[in-house]
């Protein structure tokens, strides 16, 4: 039962639409359809919050035992465990130059890059220092 009052002060929506297609007044149907239709998407509404309500429950699979707490996903859980626990999976990339292993396969182009680039900077060093105790030679040679 709605408390939907008009001129002719009907209680009940659906009694309302009754009456007024039996009198074929169109404005007046299309007004008692407008609240059947608000009334139907409320309970909806409340229908799909209760849902949400219990998929969120449910969707908290991943548990973490040492801390008690549940999250959405594997990769939240993931997160903590690496944040909190310092636990990884088995690192599958490892470099071959350093023996060092990664999580992932860009951590470890990102590692090779930077190691690369420290190389290079000492290389050019070493070249510079090179040169410059060639130049001392030269120049106590007469």
């Amino acid at each position: 039962m709605c408390s939907y009052q008009t001129a002719f002060s009907f209680v009940c929506c659906s009694s309302l639409l009754l009456f007024y297609k039996v009198g074929k007044k169109k404005e007046l149907v299309r007004l008692a359809q407008k609240i059947m239709d608000q009334k139907k998407s409320r309970r909806y509404s409340k229908k799909r919050t209760v849902d949400k309500q219990s998929q969120r429950i449910l969707l908290h699979k991943h548990h973490c035992s040492a801390c008690n707490i549940q999250f959405k996903n594997r990769s939240e859980y993931y997160r903590h465990n690496v944040k909190i626990h310092n636990k990884t999976k088995t690192s599958r990339w490892k470099c071959v130059e350093c023996k060092k292993s990664f999580g992932s396969s860009y951590e470890l182009k990102i590692h090779e890059l930077r190691t690369r680039e420290e190389r290079t900077i000492k290389n050019i060093q070493e070249q510079e220092k090179e040169r410059k105790k060639e130049k001392k030679k030269k120049e106590t040679l007469p």
